[in-house]
């Protein structure tokens, strides 16, 4: 196959295993074809890059998305994280299916038959606050000092006090997190979360799922969601390509 981009670069968005069915009627970035580079043992889904700098915008995004999900549900996909460009389809054969042939493969072969659920526990902040003040007996304690001083003598307390809720809001976040991951994990091959989140936010995990277990994951999260209601509310996106779970390290020269 020659270089299909007519020479603006070759934009990838994942790759799959030679002779894989891949869902190529599509369009992606800036409205291109979607068409496959190929090697002996591996598919990269490719299209002619934009002209200047790939921009993260909103319409990009979706066209790179959309282009991996449709790749995915035609078969096994290694989801490639948006903004890889290679100078012509040569240099995609090259330097990264070639290359990286082994590396792809593996990885490859941990997700074939796998999606990812992604999902996040969010607080009733009122709820959250309630529970931080009245579940603990020194916050309690610290609450009705600071009631009980004039505004003006109880700066120190209250620095105390803030401190305490903000001690006792990141045991209780500790413990859902925990309490959600060990009820869902056992239902997953594997196991993400998410660091940095807001504090509202009890946990971010996204769970790699076999195909066949998909329902009996929903159900487990409905279960979950049922019991922790009304204090926290369950936000589950998927089944999705397995983009938290495409570790592949590449050799120099390519980049993904």
């Amino acid at each position: 196959m020659g270089d299909a981009n007519g020479g603006s670069g070759t934009y990838v968005y994942g790759v799959a295993p030679a002779g894989s069915p891949l869902a190529l009627a599509g369009r992606g970035l800036a409205d291109q074809p979607v068409y496959a580079v190929e090697t002996a043992r591996l598919r990269a889904i490719a299209s002619a890059a934009p002209a200047g700098l790939v921009e993260a915008t909103r319409e990009n995004l979706g066209a790179h998305l959309r282009v991996v999900r449709e790749a995915r549900e035609a078969g096994t996909v290694v989801p490639f994280r948006f903004g890889l460009v290679m100078p012509d389809d040569e240099a995609v054969r090259a330097e990264l299916l070639t290359a990286n042939a082994d590396a792809l493969e593996a990885v490859l072969a941990e997700l074939d038959g796998r999606w990812e659920m992604t999902v996040r526990a969010l607080y009733d902040e009122d709820a959250l606050l309630r529970e931080a003040v009245d579940g603990r007996r020194d916050v309690a304690r610290l609450r009705e000092e600071v009631r009980r001083l004039p505004e003006d003598a109880g700066y120190f307390a209250r620095i105390r006090l803030g401190e305490a809720v903000a001690a006792a809001i990141g045991a209780l976040r500790e413990r859902d997190a925990g309490l959600v991951v060990d009820r869902l994990a056992p239902l997953a091959v594997d196991v993400r979360t998410a660091r940095d989140q807001p504090e509202r936010v009890a946990v971010k995990a996204s769970f790699l799922v076999d195909e066949d277990r998909l329902g009996e994951f929903d159900a487990a999260l409905e279960a979950l969601a049922t019991e922790l209601a009304p204090r926290i509310r369950f936000k589950a996106v998927g089944p999705l390509p397995a983009h938290s779970f495409a570790d592949v390290s590449l050799t120099a020269g390519s980049v993904a």
